[in-house]
Parts: structure tokens; C-alpha cells; sequence
């Protein structure tokens, strides 16, 4: 008797335990919630990316701590046309990687649609024409695609263009700051030969 009793509690407390996760899913499939976790693990590594070129900015134009007021600033010597030149390539090669992120895209596109139609493979029959296209031949009914797991290359690939377009904009800061530098040093230099 006292086992029914618990019995009965406890498929009460599972049935209100499944509606409450079905009021938190709010209608999502756990992979969807899978992808909306990854979403926000790429929000935070963005935001982390986007916090340390902040310091590293604060860094290129002020010195660091309490003491940096009493220490001599030696200005940089970086040579603005050679950095130019490294911004240039620095474009080119996030052009080529946002391609490959891109291509991700889709390839992810692509694998979750195989994974959605992967249940009406088992409706097509060669010689019978297919209700989608309407083709009577079915070669991925007898060889389904390999379905790969192309999520974590496109979280790698948006990684590496985050840290390419981190360290061009510190060269675009470099390069302000020895056109500065010329600009200073010109005047100077005037001044000094009349």
C-alpha cells in the first residue's frame, strides 16, 4: 500500500516536473536550446575579445597603473607604411576566413536539413516518383550523406576572426599613432632649420 502511495507521488511530481521544463523550453527542441548555449558562449568570448582590445587600446595610448604619470613615454617607432602594407594583408586574409565562415554557414544549414529529411528517406523507392522533386531515382535512399558536426569549425573559424580583426585594429592603431609621431617630428624639424 505504501508503495503505491509513493508510486502515485512520485508520477505526480514527474508530470508536474515535465510541464514545468516544457513552460521553460517554451516550445524549443534540446537542440535548439544546444544552439542557443553556443550562441551565448560565442556572445561572451565576443565580449572577452572585445574587452581585452579595450585594454590593449588603453594600453597603446596611456600607460598603465598610478605610476605611469611619473615615467618618461618613449614614443614607438613604428614605420607607418610598413604597417600599412600589414593592415592590407590583415584585410585580405579576414575577407578569405569570413568566406570559410561562410561556407560554415551553410554546411550547417545543409546538415540539419539532412538531419530533418533523414526520416523520409525511408519513403522513397526507386521507380516511384519522389513527393518533394518528383525524380523516380533516389541514390541518397540507398547512400545517405555523412552528416558531420560542422558547429564547432564555424566556433573555431569565427575564434580566428575575432583575433585577426583584434590584432588589425591594433595595427590601425599603431599606424595613428606614427602618423602622429611624423606629424610631430616634421614641425620640429622645421623649426629647428630656420
Amino acid at each position: 500500500m505504501k508503495k503505491n502511495i509513493k508510486t502515485s507521488q512520485l508520477k505526480r511530481q514527474l508530470q508536474a516536473d515535465e510541464k514545468e521544463l516544457e513552460a521553460i523550453a517554451q516550445g524549443n527542441t534540446s537542440e535548439d536550446i544546444n544552439v542557443l548555449m553556443l550562441e551565448q558562449q560565442e556572445r561572451i568570448k565576443d565580449f572577452q575579445t572585445l574587452y581585452n582590445l579595450a585594454q590593449k587600446h588603453q594600453q597603446l595610448t596611456s600607460g598603465s597603473g598610478f605610476f605611469s604619470v611619473f615615467r618618461r613615454k618613449e614614443p614607438p617607432n613604428h614605420d607607418a607604411d610598413v604597417l600599412s602594407i600589414e593592415l592590407e594583408k590583415l584585410k585580405q586574409e579576414i575577407k578569405r576566413e569570413e568566406n570559410i565562415k561562410r561556407a560554415l554557414d551553410e554546411k550547417i544549414v545543409m546538415e540539419s536539413l539532412l538531419k530533418k529529411m533523414a526520416a523520409d528517406r525511408v519513403h522513397l523507392v526507386d521507380g516511384k516518383p519522389c513527393p518533394l522533386c518528383g525524380a523516380l531515382q533516389h541514390p541518397y535512399a540507398k547512400h545517405p550523406p555523412a552528416v558531420s558536426n560542422s558547429k564547432q569549425a564555424l566556433i573555431d573559424q569565427k575564434a580566428k576572426i575575432r583575433m585577426l580583426i583584434e590584432k588589425a585594429t591594433n595595427t590601425g592603431l599603431k599606424i595613428s599613432v606614427a602618423q602622429k609621431q611624423s606629424e610631430k617630428i616634421r614641425p620640429s624639424k622645421r623649426s629647428y632649420s630656420r
